[in-house]
């Protein structure tokens, strides 16, 4: 069985609704405010609650949860004395508080560390009042849920964007993808612009890391910012673990850098559902294979991220962030240790014995050293360079890759004025990111050990040259004439002095020309 296997169409009656989030559709609003009648400020264990009130949490947009609590605290002393050892050392999360508040149903909403603000209440009546910001909640579910254990998500897709009509289509009434044997389910509300998807947590798809692996392979499908605003863990015996969090507005300007933007973008739901489920394959592959697994996204979804961000600078950032990131994704397709099999080991270990027992300057003999290690290893060229020998990435995209990428990376700004040239070399290197990426999820085997064959034509002509003793010159009969390379320099001089007659010298450069162009038009030697 393949890691993803086909997803299919769900056309039941039956909801795909997830039964323990379908309970809190409402935190999905924005704007949104919720009151409550006991709100509680926490410092450590040991200290409890520091302070004690009422008021609200208001989720204004994506971004942003802030609340406003008025309230008294029995210990003064320990609340203000902890809120300036919080604001002394910001970065040590253990000195700020926890925010809980108790709803109505008897729900507990708690947050996670975050420094407050305090200040006197203005009425002067010995209230405080406490404001914040925090990134979510953790709700305690007070109500019993389907005995079964899961994850489920929720997502905001924001109306009119790409995203939207994409799912609109892919989606339609129902969807299920199996990955590793466990079945995913898809429901995209679009007048409430919301996504639903329910895992099971039996196998491979545990907690706390399948809330964020289902939404991971839309960042890299779509170039955007998705991410899950709410989540629900089912442990299996009834009880559940709910969250809201926020999330990222949807960016403008990416559309040129979508992975998943073909002709047949709405129309191939099949398409779609097999390329979501094989990079949901590699995002938890990936996982399981770090030395540490955690809660951050796969590399290839960061590069992506980055790259979404850094289309809302200038063209020169573009070109650096997406060549870099180029870069780094090569870096995945070289095999085991990096080293070169074209590499010849044995001559590269002779000479850096000579190298090391030289006695010369230190510095030197070490950079020649770090030379000859380089070339043992493969570069992100060489990667590029098998890609193309197999015909995975194109010329185009080969050379927008090296020109944009020396260009930006060696401070030569690059223009912000569009223009059709700079366009095309831009979506060049937008295609050869999508061509690298699906590579590297589908884990490409490459070729490092081919040869550029060799031009007997040329190695004819210049071995003559060589043998009689023939040094190149050109004379150039007009300014606008077609420079000859050294080869065809060396074949005129042979023809010259009589060497070659005018029928085998015709016949050496035709063979030459069209063996140099069969083999990419390999490097000419230099002549003298």
């Amino acid at each position: 069985m393949t890691d993803a296997t086909t997803t299919s169409l769900d056309l039941s009656s039956a909801s795909l609704e997830p039964p323990t989030l379908s309970r809190w559709r409402h935190l999905m609003q924005r704007p949104l405010k919720i009151q409550f009648a006991r709100m509680m400020l926490i410092g450590s264990d040991e200290q409890g609650e520091l302070l004690n009130g009422e008021g609200h949490v208001e989720f204004p947009d994506d971004e942003t949860i802030v609340y406003h609590m008025r309230g008294t605290s029995d210990d003064i002393q320990t609340l203000l004395s902890r809120r300036v050892s919080s604001d002394r050392d910001r970065y040590d999360a253990r000195l700020g508080f926890r925010l809980q508040c108790v709803g109505a149903d008897g729900a507990v909403f708690g947050s996670a560390w975050h420094i407050p603000h305090l200040r006197p209440s203005e009425a002067g009546d010995g209230f405080l009042i406490c404001t914040g910001e925090v990134r979510g909640f953790w709700i305690d579910e007070p109500l019993p849920v389907a005995a079964m254990n899961s994850t489920e998500v929720a997502v905001h897709i924001q109306s009119a964007s790409e995203l939207d009509f994409s799912l609109h289509h892919l989606v339609r009434s129902g969807r299920t993808v199996h990955v590793f044997g466990e079945e995913i389910r898809f429901l995209y509300d679009r007048p409430h612009g919301t996504l639903w998807a329910t895992v099971g947590g039996s196998g491979r798809f545990r907690f706390p890391f399948a809330e964020n692996w289902l939404v991971e392979p839309f960042r890299i499908l779509f170039a955007q910012l998705v991410y899950p605003r709410l989540i629900a863990r089912n442990d299996g015996n009834g009880r559940a673990a709910v969250s809201v969090r926020t999330t990222s507005s949807f960016l403008p300007n990416t559309r040129w850098i979508t992975l998943w933007s073909n002709d047949t973008r709405y129309t191939d739901c099949d398409g779609f559902w097999a390329l979501y489920a094989s990079i949901l394959a590699f995002v938890v592959r990936s996982h399981e294979g770090a030395e540490d697994p955690d809660l951050d996204s796969t590399i290839v979804t960061e590069l992506y991220e980055q790259i979404v961000l850094a289309t809302q600078g200038s063209r020169w950032v573009w070109a650096m962030v997406i060549a870099s990131s180029i870069e780094n994704l090569l870096t995945k397709l070289m095999p085991e240790h990096g080293v070169n099999p074209s590499a010849k080991l044995a001559d590269l270990e002779a000479l850096s014995g000579h190298v090391r027992a030289w006695q010369g300057d230190a510095n030197l003999r070490n950079s020649l050293l770090d030379t000859l290690a380089r070339r043992r290893n493969l570069s992100p060229k060489n990667v590029l360079t098998a890609m193309k020998r197999a015909r995975i990435i194109s010329k185009g995209e080969f050379d927008a890759w090296e020109g944009l990428r020396n260009k930006s990376m060696h401070g030569n700004p690059i223009s912000d004025y569009a223009s059709s040239e700079a366009d095309a070399t831009m979506h060049e290197l937008a295609s050869l990111l999508h061509k690298v990426t699906l590579a590297v999820v589908n884990r490409v085997d490459l070729d490092f050990t081919f040869e550029e064959p060799r031009n007997t034509a040329a190695d004819r002509i210049t071995g003559l040259a060589s043998d009689n003793d023939i040094k190149a010159f050109q004379d150039l009969p007009s300014p606008h004439a077609v420079p000859l390379d050294p080869v065809e320099v060396l074949l005129e001089a042979l023809a010259r002095v009589g060497l070659v007659s005018a029928i085998a010298a015709v016949h050496l450069h035709v063979d030459y020309v069209a063996q140099r162009y069969r083999t990419g038009v390999p490097e000419q030697p230099t002549t003298t």
